[in-house]
């Protein structure tokens, strides 16, 4: 599991979808944690956080959103040197198979059907802590 001082990003144009997040990520134990109500302020975000020296480290973004969703800050982040290797899990109401394979094309870590539960949270950031740091050892 990622360390609880992961710099982790929500992403969600609901605030009632991202209070539900960052809910989860409290139960879980997280500490910093971001928001963002768009892909385009997420990767205004991302950057003015590398800069500052305090990188996010982890991304969690809605699918559907105005202006910049979430495959196209996928595809932005990918095509990023900075941002190419950051853990992304999409978070989308849509469990369409060609939806699925397009964020996987994209090379998205994983995704979470709304609305997500803890122990599905939980399994899900296990999964892409494992493959970030296959021979480390969870905590």
């Amino acid at each position: 599991m990622f360390p609880k001082l992961t710099r982790v990003l929500i992403v969600d144009d609901s605030t009632v979808a991202r209070h539900i997040v960052r809910d989860l990520f409290d139960q879980l134990g997280f500490t910093n944690l971001s928001e963002a109500p768009d892909g385009a302020k997420a990767y205004d975000l991302l950057c003015t956080r590398l800069k500052e020296g305090q990188p996010i480290e982890l991304v969690i973004s809605d699918w559907n959103m105005p202006i910049l969703d979430g495959i196209g800050l996928l595809k932005k982040i990918r095509s990023s040197a900075d941002f190419k290797p950051l853990p992304l899990l999409m978070l989308t109401s849509n469990d369409e198979t060609h939806l699925m394979m397009e964020a996987i094309e994209a090379k998205v870590d994983h995704y979470l059907v709304k609305p997500p539960t803890l122990e599905s949270l939980r399994k899900k950031l296990e999964i892409i802590w494992k493959k970030y740091h296959p021979s480390e050892t969870p905590s």
